[in-house]
């Protein structure tokens, strides 16, 4: 009975109505700040850990805490922007801890699949979990991933020269921001924190893109070819699914898979397969044209994969 809908329901507005007299009462206006902590206190941390106490579901408490600082932030009719920071770092920490258990209880996973899954566990499955797991990804493959080998498996980054584009890209945009940062000096810090923010997110995604594309590679085992071009394109090709491999360019009516130049390498397919990208971008096709560092070993793993 306790956790029926209603009596849920039922405390919420409760809570939400004593929130509302505390704001709307003659002593929030003579004391407007240890007040506005009180509620802000209720919403954001009371209500989250009295639900954890008796469900014991932490994603639910976190998920409140998310809904509180938003319904702080209607109630005291302020923009909470410094909480992005701090709630950003709450759900990017919970989504590397789930992480982290996947990759220790399974060791072919690897951490963008484990925070994709943690970030569908925690949202539900929809475009908001997989941007947020797209976004976890690429933080996590460019500031966490240093010091970690490649993996065994068909690279398609180095004869595409890829990873010198990203560091020429690198510079350049350092190099901007700290134009950026001169050139706004006369509009404000505010502005120069916004530009100095958005520099380094884009270098942030640079780095992400490409430790991922060295990191992420595609693999044959177990009869399924498993296509990784970094965080851009995923793909489980089963080998008895495949028709005919050919080494070639892109031809219309392929879906190019690539990272930069020509494709090299073709599969037609008995029936279409889904190939996942970024953001919840989904194709289906039956025909993919492939980019490898060495397409001919590719070809022949699938050739000796097809006859065993």
């Amino acid at each position: 009975m306790a956790r029926s809908p209603f009596w849920w329901a039922l405390g919420a507005a409760a809570v939400l109505s004593a929130e509302l007299a505390v704001v709307a009462s003659p002593r929030f206006l003579s004391h407007p700040l240890p007040l506005s902590a009180a509620v802000i206190a209720d919403l954001c941390l009371v209500v989250p850990a009295f639900v954890w106490s008796l469900t014991g579901s932490r994603r639910a408490a976190l998920r409140l805490v998310v809904v509180g600082a938003a319904l702080a932030s209607l109630l005291l009719r302020v923009e909470l922007r410094l909480w992005a920071a701090p709630l950003e770092l709450l759900l990017f920490g919970s989504a590397i801890l789930a992480a982290r258990r996947a990759l220790s209880m399974r060791e072919s996973a690897d951490a963008a699949e484990a925070l994709q899954a943690s970030a569908v566990a925690f949202f539900g499955d929809h475009a908001l979990a997989h941007a947020v797991g797209a976004e976890l990804s690429i933080a996590w493959y460019g500031l966490l991933s240093w010091g970690r080998t490649p993996p065994a498996g068909f690279s398609s980054h180095l004869r595409s020269g890829w990873s010198a584009i990203a560091f020429a890209l690198i510079v350049a945009s350092a190099g901007e921001g700290l134009a950026v940062h001169f050139l706004l000096a006369r509009a404000g810090p505010l502005a120069q924190l916004i530009a100095l923010a958005l520099h380094i997110y884009a270098i942030v995604w640079l780095l992400g893109d490409a430790r991922a594309l060295a990191l992420r590679r595609t693999t044959l085992s177990d009869g399924v070819l498993r296509v990784r071009l970094g965080l851009r394109w995923s793909a489980d090709v089963p080998v008895d699914q495949i028709a005919s491999v050919c080494m070639r360019k892109t031809e219309p009516g392929e879906l190019a898979l690539r990272t930069v130049g020509d494709t090299n390498l073709a599969l037609h397919l008995h029936a279409p397969i889904e190939v996942r990208g970024l953001l919840w971008i989904r194709r289906r096709s039956r025909a993919l044209a492939l980019q490898f560092d060495e397409p001919q070993a590719v070809a022949e793993a699938l050739g000796a994969a097809s006859r065993g």
